[in-house]
């Protein structure tokens, strides 16, 4: 699993727990807020926790900022070259169109993790025969059938025994990491991109909110609101909810309650379900 450390709970500084992403229970996350709620500052926060309580081995951030401002600072630059080691992509534009090419690659990624978990010694004959086709996804064979997996879990369990039996820590490159792409200003791309790309996002999203509980990949969107976006039987698949300051009708779609309308201060409080 991924612990996301929300804050305080009540506010007490000595108080305070994780909410987990994994393949039991949440598998996606949604965060809303309104302008100023500080969700772009809760966003980074999770970031930095999560960087901090995790290897890079373990997991692997996709970044996505469809507004082009939040997420700059993770990008390399002449002042600071230097990237954070867990950022696989880190995608800053408002071009919606653009935006395809993060969904697009999150879907691949996914989708070749479910088909090696189906049948791992079929994929190594694919890859054998063309390996321009496929990126090594087996770096260390030692010649054995490998046996089928019903999902990421067991698959690194399988490498783990294989290391710990042997002595031999080679084993150990065959593990995949954990994915958690978080999408910031996730409704800006429903509000510009092309109704051909939108399309195409859409069946992304459909298909790596379906395989991500097996592929270890999961989507944290945040937005000021979720109307008009993804499709309310795959909104249901985004269990674990935080909600800052927002109106009424965005806590009771998101909470099923209007209390995050309550919410007296400008940031720094939340609600999560």
């Amino acid at each position: 699993t991924v612990e996301l450390f929300p804050g305080y709970l009540n506010g007490d500084p000595n108080s305070f727990k994780p909410y987990t992403l994994g393949n039991q229970g949440n598998v996606h996350a949604i965060c809303v807020g309104g302008t100023g709620a500080g969700k772009s500052v809760f966003l980074n926060h999770l970031i930095a926790t999560v960087a901090y309580k995790y290897s890079p081995r373990e997991v692997e951030l996709w970044l996505a900022d469809f507004k082009g401002t939040e997420f700059q600072f993770y990008l390399p630059s002449e002042l600071h070259p230097y990237i954070l080691p867990h950022i696989k992509a880190c995608l800053c534009t408002s071009d919606g169109d653009y935006a395809t090419s993060v969904f697009k690659a999150l879907r691949r990624e996914a989708d070749l993790r479910y088909e090696i978990l189906q049948n791992p010694n079929e994929f190594i004959k694919n890859y054998d025969k063309d390996p321009s086709k496929y990126p090594n996804r087996i770096p260390y064979r030692d010649g054995n059938p490998i046996p089928n997996f019903k999902g990421t879990v067991a698959w690194n369990r399988y490498w783990r025994q294989k290391a710990d039996e042997t002595g031999d820590k080679r084993y150990l490159d065959n593990i995949w990491t954990r994915i958690v792409f978080i999408c910031d200003e996730f409704q800006v791309i429903f509000e510009k991109a092309s109704a051909n790309n939108l399309e195409s996002i859409k069946e992304d999203i459909t298909q790596i909110a379906k395989v991500g509980r097996a592929a270890n990949v999961h989507i944290l969107f945040a937005s000021q609101s979720m109307k008009k976006t993804i499709s309310d039987d795959i909104l249901q698949q985004f269990t674990l909810r935080f909600a800052l300051r927002c109106d009424k009708d965005v806590s009771q779609e998101i909470l099923n309650t209007t209390k995050a309308s309550d919410i007296k201060e400008k940031y720094g409080f939340l609600i999560v379900k």
